[in-house]
């Protein structure tokens, strides 16, 4: 993956100026984070709803955000609305083919420690 120690804000900027990979690799990253977050919480049949709407959201709005700085909190808006709608339950951290038979909590704390997004680590709580 050409990003992979890219912020996401980055690949952002480099799509938002043409770079299809990059967005490629963007949209993957939310993904990944997007997939760990949902079944973490709510286990990952429970939450497969919830997260392809989500995706289907991110994939939607994407060209409608213009602000590098603001990339994240909307993404991650996106996923907490979805799953909000979904009664609380415990989750499961499960690997499975989606996350390359590794953990989600993994995918997650990657998500975090990557992430220029205050919010983050406070979501991923």
């Amino acid at each position: 993956m050409l990003g992979s120690h890219e912020s996401t804000q980055d690949l952002f900027s480099r799509w938002k100026k043409g770079d299809a990979e990059a967005g490629q690799d963007m949209a993957q990253r939310f993904s990944d984070w997007y997939f760990a977050v949902s079944a973490a919480r709510h286990g990952e049949v429970r939450s497969r709803p919830a997260l392809e709407r989500a995706c289907q959201l991110f994939a939607q709005g994407i060209a409608q955000v213009t602000n590098e700085s603001e990339l994240e909190e909307w993404a991650h808006a996106i996923l907490g609305e979805e799953l909000a709608q979904l009664e609380d339950s415990k989750g499961a951290d499960e690997p499975s083919r989606l996350t390359g038979q590794r953990l989600p909590s993994r995918l997650l704390n990657r998500a975090v420690s990557e992430a220029r997004c205050p919010l983050l680590p406070v979501l991923a709580m």
